[in-house]
């Protein structure tokens, strides 16, 4: 059935003790909404065969009406004319009749879903061949006194212009393996050219004519399904002539499928699983829209949200728990990872400030946040040209975030409609900060978080040209995206921006907050409590459709782990998640892992013990787990006074209390052991009693311990039948290791010397040094490194030794003193013994201490010394002065090798301190 031009239709929910309200207001439970307004405004252009969309249209009425069902909710369906639609919009006295308001009832929100064709600057059109800037819709809205105090949340699904925001570094085919083709007119995103930017205008920062007339919030969040300069995008049939001419720029693939905004939206609400607040609403919309449909399609548009001033709102996930499909939840975390699961870490944050306010107190205090708190590499720009340049850089590909903050003047331009910023004396329009960050300016940032920071300051005070194309070819860095998505930016107009910025940073940094904060919560709090200024309104636009938290992840650079049981096989961490129970995002989602006991294995320096905290606090954070994390070496003393007949629960308890947080044993509790290997032989037994029980009641539980010290776990733990899982952290991959050291060295040696470094050090015999995290952290530390790509390998040799035994001596309650200097010695020179051994296949009879594991060169077990780290080895004997001679009596070939370099490098090293460097 055809929809009618001026169809228009009142579908109105009546209270009753099933209905539910949909959310609730400042953050209190309490304060629920009482009446709330839906406004479905869609044109089916039936009678025009190149643009119809009935079907689109009529399901998107259904997929709305089921989203807003059981809620307390009045929904009015129209397709009559916009000019007839905005002269009620404004009158209070339509609004009620439309929705059969009593006199004593005001909408608390009021939404407005539109769903047409549309263009470029905002225009939406309608089959009853009308042309209307959507800014009219919120002018009006914004004059209706009935809706002064209201939440107006407006949803476009309509295109924006002439641009196709494919996938760039992805996929060129749908899913459905039909070949993308584009009319005539269409331009693609990959095609875009600096010297024609003709996608500026996606980043463009209009001012509405929408006013603060007091200190009251403006109350307006608007969501595109696309950017500005968007295009209809055709799927064309692998068959010649068979064409399907569909805009899935605003539409499913399928034409009855609905609109990918509308989709969304419902989606989203249909599917909480637990309270989220609007900012976190929006960003699970856009997730649900683009990553879902243009990741799968390898194409499709980029949605866009602008939100002002508002009073702080939360979405109820119990408005529709009865409603709520068993789905898997999208990943609407940002993952810091590239497509190929390569850490993403460094952040760079690139602040200007005015020659007047640069060296002010307030710009200080919020570098210094950002780099100590947040661990941006900060940089000072000053000019225009230099943010440009800074951020458009292409030589480092690494970093997964970039922050650019301008303290300076921020204008209303008439004549343009646009916000615009003054840069050393240069007034420019925001959007052209914005693009440095966007292809085709550069390709890095495709994919990643795109943060932008615009706070006013007063101050009484020419381009780069780049023309031609960008190389797109994939790099082991890329992240698959569109040119336009990953913005997050917030402009604050206020005099007293900077201290309003710096404060709320500050406020939301403190431990127990940052932990559950994203950056999206941050700006909208910001939003709430900045205010209008010189005609310019606080503004938020986003393009970010994942959750960019605040607590930024740790630098967990374990690659993989290889199962030794139940069968031999290759895991990723997120497999490891997964037994654990840990990899579902939300506490409330319940997991359907079998339960398990891990027990991972590794030598000294391999990150055991960093794997252990990044878990438990993944637990902790991610999944409200209670943690009881025992570092077994640490807490041998609480041990040997615990009474092992008392059981877990009150091991529990007791360590709680121990450390300060006293709690009782609850039904979420997740328990971490760390370095078995330490527990004493004396309480050995009732370590093992308790780790049994623990297996037999099925409490999570992880064992982290050094290789031969599982036998006993094993034994323990037959016949009880839990999914025993034992796995080895495996080494660290090349691409991971340069990583990290680009990771640690920032900016000050470049990604291609970083290569060559990893190179070298590999071609000398020496890759032992960087394939486990402890050894790879005290390479990092080597000031040799940051001189160039030639390196010592002696002098790294000693670096990381030395950097061991001082790491050692520390854990070991030795700072300094005869009797460190005498504990160092004998077991140096018993290391070297061992050293010896290693290089000549001897096998001496030579004294055991369990202890020289910690070095991270030899493991002992009952049949001997297995060598852990062979460079270290060798040094030891080079520094104990081996000669020419002994190195030529030595069996194997590669090892003899290593020692004439080892040696080599040592004579070098001794003549440059000799005679100076050449």
């Amino acid at each position: 059935m055809q929809t009618k031009l001026n169809e228009a239709e009142t579908l109105l929910i009546l209270p009753n003790k099933k209905v539910r309200s949909i959310g609730y207001w400042d953050g209190d439970e309490s304060k629920v909404v009482r009446t709330a307004c839906v406004l479905l405004i869609n044109y089916s252009y039936s009678n025009d065969c190149g643009k119809e969309r009935t079907a689109a249209v009529e399901a998107d009425k259904k997929q709305i009406r089921d989203a807003f069902s059981g809620l307390k909710v009045g929904i009015y369906v129209t397709s009559e004319p916009l000019k007839d639609i905005l002269a009620y919009l404004s009158k209070e006295k339509k609004i009620r009749e439309k929705f059969q308001l009593l006199e004593h009832q005001t909408p608390e929100l009021f939404f407005v879903f539109i769903s047409t064709h549309g263009g470029k600057n905002g225009i939406i059109r309608t089959h009853h061949k009308e042309s209307v800037e959507v800014s009219e819709v919120y002018y009006q809205l914004h004059n209706n006194p009935l809706l002064s105090k209201t939440l107006k949340l407006i949803f476009v699904s309509a295109c924006r212009g002439t641009i196709h925001d494919e996938m760039l570094l992805g996929e060129k085919y749908c899913k459905c393996g039909k070949k993308l083709m584009l009319r005539q007119k269409v331009l693609r995103g990959k095609d875009i050219t600096l010297d024609t930017q003709r996608n500026i205008d996606a980043v463009r920062v209009i001012q509405e004519d929408i006013r603060q007339d007091d200190d009251d919030p403006l109350n307006f969040v608007i969501m595109f399904a696309s950017v500005d300069s968007r295009n209809k995008l055709f799927c064309v049939s692998a068959g010649f002539n068979n064409f399907h001419f569909l805009s899935i720029a605003t539409l499913a693939l399928r034409n009855d499928a609905g609109t990918h905004l509308f989709q969304a939206f419902c989606k989203t609400l249909n599917n909480l699983e637990k309270d989220v607040g609007l900012e976190e609403f929006l960003t699970r919309c856009m997730c649900n829209q683009h990553f879902e449909q243009n990741l799968q399609k390898g194409c499709g548009s980029t949605p866009e949200v602008k939100v002002f001033s508002h009073r702080q709102f939360t979405f109820s996930r119990r408005a529709k728990a009865q409603f709520r499909k068993k789905s898997s939840l999208l990943k609407f975390n940002y993952d810091w990872k590239s497509d190929v699961e390569i850490p993403l870490l460094t952040r760079k944050a690139y602040v200007y400030a005015t020659p007047r306010h640069r060296d002010s107190k307030q710009i200080q205090k919020l570098q210094n946040n950002l780099k100590g708190i947040f661990g941006f590499e900060v940089h000072s720009p000053s000019s225009f040209e230099e943010i440009k340049k800074l951020v458009s850089d292409e030589e480092e590909e690494l970093e997964g975030c970039v922050l650019v903050c301008v303290v300076a003047p921020i204008y209303y331009s008439k004549q343009s409609n646009e916000l615009i910023t003054s840069i050393y004396g240069e007034r420019t329009p925001i959007k052209r900060v914005i693009y440095s960050a966007v292809y085709p300016s550069t390709k890095k940032w495709i994919g990643k978080p795109k943060i932008f920071v615009f706070l006013h300051a007063d101050d009484r005070e020419n381009d780069l040209k780049t023309q031609g194309f960008l190389d797109l070819k994939k790099t082991e860095f890329t992240r698959t995206d569109t040119l336009h998505s990953g913005l997050l930016t917030v402009i604050l107009p206020q005099t007293d921006s900077v201290q309003l910025f710096t404060e709320t940073l500050e406020e939301f940094a403190k431990p127990g907050s940052i932990e559950e904060s994203t950056f999206q919560q941050f700006f909208f709090t910001l939003l709430r409590r900045a205010k209008e200024e010189n005609k310019v309104s606080p503004l938020v636009i986003s393009t970010l459709g994942k959750r960019l938290s605040m607590k930024f992840p740790v630098d967990l650079f374990i690659d993989s782990f290889t199962l030794l049981t139940p069968t031999r096989k290759e895991i990723s961490f997120n497999d490891l998640e997964q037994k654990l129970g840990l990899a579902v995002e939300d506490a409330n989602v319940k997991s359907k892992a079998l339960y398990c006991v891990p027990i991972i294995t590794a030598e000294s320096g391999t990150g055991k013990s960093k794997l252990a905290e990044t878990l438990a606090a993944r637990a902790l954070t991610r999944n409200q787990k209670l943690v009881t994390f025992v570092d077994i070496k640490e807490e041998n003393q609480f041990l040997e006074e615990f009474d092992w007949k008392m059981g877990y629960r009150w091991f529990v308890e007791k360590f709680a209390k121990m450390k300060g947080a006293p709690r009782t044993f609850g039904a979420n509790e997740f328990i971490i052991l760390d370095g078995f290997e330490q527990v004493q032989e004396e309480y050995k037994d009732g370590m093992l009693g308790m780790i049994r029980s623990l297996a037999r009641e099925k409490i999570p539980l992880l064992i982290l311990t050094r290789p031969g010290n599982d036998i006993a776990l094993i034994e323990c733990l037959k016949g009880i039948r839990p999914m025993l899982i034992i796995a080895k952290i495996n080494e660290i991959s090349k691409i991971n290791q340069i990583v990290f050291l680009h990771e640690k060295l920032g900016m000050t040696v470049k990604l291609k010397v970083i290569r060559e470094i990893v190179s070298n050090i590999v071609s000398a015999g020496a890759g032992d040094l960087i394939e486990r995290i402890g050894t790879l952290e005290k390479v990092a530390t080597f000031q040799q490194l940051r001189s160039g790509p030639e390196i010592n390998i002696y002098e790294l040799s000693e670096h990381v030794f030395e950097s061991t035994v001082a790491s050692v001596l520390a854990k070991s309650g030795f700072l300094e003193g005869h009797l460190a200097h005498r504990d160092e010695r004998e077991k140096v020179q018993l290391l070297t013994e061992y050293a010896h051994d290693f290089f000549f296949s001897h096998r001496e009879q030579r004294k055991k201490d369990e202890t020289l594991a910690d070095y991270g060169i030899f493991r002992f077990t009952h049949c001997g010394g297995v060598t852990i780290s062979i460079t270290l080895a060798a040094y030891l004997l080079v520094r104990n002065k081996i000669s020419d001679g002994e190195i030529s009596e030595i069996p194997k070939s590669k090892e003899k090798k290593l020692l004439k370099t080892m040696k080599q490098h040592r004579e070098i090293m001794l003549k440059k301190k000799l005679f100076g460097p050449k």
